[in-house]
């Protein structure tokens, strides 16, 4: 099969590390993958580094028309049996080539706030062949809010590559960041923004310490590019803990995900919004439980009292008294992790979200050829 992917973002994300895994498992499987992007782009670094061809296409909200232009003369060279989009600008590129007849998969990865309306909303109904949501309350959206049929969405969750992500040893990164080998250590592992909840991971950690000295933290991300976040976060952690022997440690961002999985014998996901996301099942699948909020996709990957334990966002007291109680029961912790690491064996394995792609491909190329 032949595949233009297409990325709008200079930066790096979850959208953008999911376009990057799908298109190197693509062509290890011997599909043909063709990346459009922006020159100046971190998906086309990444994409160059691992030798999966790219082509530049101008993304941004003023080059509209000459980004159509270019997708034009894309598919009339490369000759693609379907276009994924993941965005609305790439999306409207495309969208008079779906027209034309070109098969076009659209993915979203996280929730639609507010729904749209209008001319919005059209792309959504009309600018794509087939889609694909995260999760089921994605799906949700699409169907009950915006009109498309249920039978142009799949629900395509997050996988984990259970050749990477797998228990084993620690690694000594513990000793690096002044963490002693009996803590029971909480991770956050994502990008310090808001929607993500880094400042009710903070306080919550702070009443976590004040009962349960054996506990410590480490928070593994960055801003994005501007943000004071991170200075915020840690003037927060400066108050709660004092500048000397604080338990809670920046790590800044990291690319040795597995390596730090194996070091966390919990993962905190405090989210106030989001879709899904790649970290619950890479920590499944090191035999690491989680606490996740009750928000977006979340529970579609968290099993309460069997691979984790979800509370309200936003909610302080009561993520604290889910850590608390992870720290006093260490029974409670195994039990999770044994669960957690045969939840994502059995269901959330990346080869398996792949052949669910490349059914909804399948299902796109049926309905339209060009």
């Amino acid at each position: 099969m032949k595949i233009l992917m297409t990325a709008v973002s200079e930066t790096w994300g979850g959208q953008e590390d999911r376009l990057f895994s799908e298109a190197v498992w693509l062509r290890a499987k011997g599909h043909e993958v063709l990346v459009a992007c922006m020159p100046e782009s971190q998906v086309k670094a990444r994409c160059t580094a691992e030798g999966i061809p790219t082509v530049n296409v101008p993304m941004k909200r003023q080059s509209l028309l000459s980004g159509m232009v270019k997708i034009g003369r894309i598919l009339s060279q490369f000759r693609p049996d379907v276009i994924h989009t993941r965005d609305s600008r790439d999306t409207w590129r495309c969208a008079p080539f779906q027209w034309m007849g070109w098969p076009t998969v659209r993915s979203r990865h996280w929730l639609l706030t507010p729904i749209p309306r209008g001319y919005r909303q059209l792309v959504w109904k009309c600018a794509s062949t087939h889609l694909i949501a995260a999760a089921n309350n994605i799906r949700h959206q699409m169907v009950e809010g915006m009109g498309v049929r249920p039978d142009r969405v799949d629900v395509i969750g997050e996988g984990v590559d259970l050749r990477e992500f797998a228990p084993g040893p620690r690694g000594g990164l513990r000793g690096q960041w002044g963490i002693p080998d009996d803590a029971i250590l909480f991770g956050y592992v994502a990008r310090l923004s808001g929607e993500k909840g880094p400042f009710p991971f903070v306080k919550a950690a702070g009443e976590v310490f004040s009962q349960c000295p054996n506990a410590r933290f480490v928070m593994v991300g960055d801003d994005r590019p501007g943000d004071d976040t991170t200075e915020k976060l840690q003037a927060l952690a400066l108050k709660l803990f004092g500048g000397e022997g604080s338990p809670l440690h920046f790590a800044g961002w990291r690319s040795d995900i597995p390596a730090i999985m194996r070091e966390l014998d919990v993962l905190v996901v405090p989210s106030k919004l989001d879709g899904q996301t790649r970290v619950i099942p890479q920590a499944f699948a090191t035999g690491v439980p989680a606490i996740g909020s009750r928000v977006g996709g979340l529970p579609d990957l968290i099993r309460p009292e069997e691979s984790g334990l979800l509370v309200a966002p936003m909610d302080v007291g009561e993520l604290a008294g889910a850590m608390v109680r992870m720290v006093r029961d260490p029974e409670l912790r195994e039990r999770l992790g044994r669960s957690a690491l045969d939840q994502a064996r059995k269901t959330l394995s990346f080869d398996l979200r792949m052949e669910e792609l490349l059914q909804a491909y399948s299902k796109a190329i049926s309905r339209k050829r060009p």
